[in-house]
């Protein structure tokens, strides 16, 4: 008789026991999790073109933050250049932070350059064709208001592949667990190639009067196709020599002189030239 009851008992603490776990596992005890996401956005986040934004999994709201690149306007091939993500509110209810970068070409709008974390704040997710930054779980920033910024780098590609974007998309998360209160925040910005500098030629000459002597303080003027000019004055022996003149154009050269007329010279400045001679006739009209 007593181990019937023992077993009744049993068989009642079984069924309470498992209702209670019936009723927790229906009720809501899930953990709630920022609106910014600790671990970054799923790839293809960042606004560029056929790319969503952080809108795909939060409410579009709108706010008076701001989100900023802070990057050169321009790049060398192979450069190494720091990149920095910052956003901004005035809003005091925006408690923690997210943002997703990446670099395209604009001709192809394919991966251009790569990107490479420096500190605990970011990562780097790739997909096939793309490369993006992240904020990681310590670049939330949980709890902090009023700004935030995340600093990383970029490595130009190996050679010009012409004017590179870097898109972003930017969360700032009321911290709530509640998407609808999230803002979403977009821009870009355009990086041209540095300008490669000139390579430079040497152009010179003498200038003589009509019996071959050299002549003395003459002008010497070269042109190039836009109407930019050099000018340079003639030796006592007649001498005259441009030490910079930008290769790979046509220069047209010219004397002169109140004494002589000279016939100007067209030439192409590919390579150094030390005979562009010229030789004075004399002025019609002069006694």
């Amino acid at each position: 008789m007593h181990s019937k009851i023992e077993l009744i008992k049993s068989a009642i603490l079984f069924l309470f026991v498992a209702g209670f776990i019936a009723i927790s596992a229906t009720s809501d005890h899930t953990v709630t999790s920022v609106g910014a996401r600790s671990n970054g956005s799923p790839n293809a986040r960042t606004g560029a073109p056929g790319e969503s934004n952080c809108t795909s999994c939060h409410n579009q709201s709108s706010g008076p933050g701001q989100i900023q690149i802070t990057a050169p306007a321009s790049y060398q091939p192979g450069q190494v250049i720091p990149i920095t993500v910052t956003q901004t509110t005035t809003d005091t209810t925006r408690r923690a932070w997210g943002f997703q970068l990446t670099a395209l070409d604009t001709t192809a709008n394919a991966k251009a350059g790569t990107l490479t974390a420096t500190t605990a704040n970011t990562a780097v997710a790739n997909s096939a064709t793309k490369q993006y930054m992240n904020q990681t779980s310590a670049g939330n920033f949980n709890g902090q208001g009023n700004s935030v910024s995340w600093t990383f780098n970029w490595t130009a590609p190996a050679t010009n592949v012409g004017n590179i974007n870097m898109y972003v998309a930017g969360l700032q998360a009321d911290d709530s667990g509640d998407d609808s209160g999230d803002q979403t925040y977009t821009t870009s910005v355009t990086m041209v190639p540095a300008a490669t500098t000139a390579s430079f030629v040497e152009i010179s000459g003498r200038v003589t009067t009509p019996e071959g002597r050299g002549l003395r303080n003459a002008l010497v003027v070269i042109a190039d196709i836009n109407g930019a000019t050099q000018t340079a004055i003639t030796t006592s022996y007649g001498f005259y020599r441009f030490a910079e003149v930008p290769s790979g154009s046509s220069y047209v050269v010219n004397v002169r002189s109140r004494r002589y007329r000279f016939d100007a010279q067209v030439i192409q400045a590919f390579d150094d030239l030390t005979n562009v001679d010229f030789i004075g006739q004399a002025q019609t009209g002069r006694q």
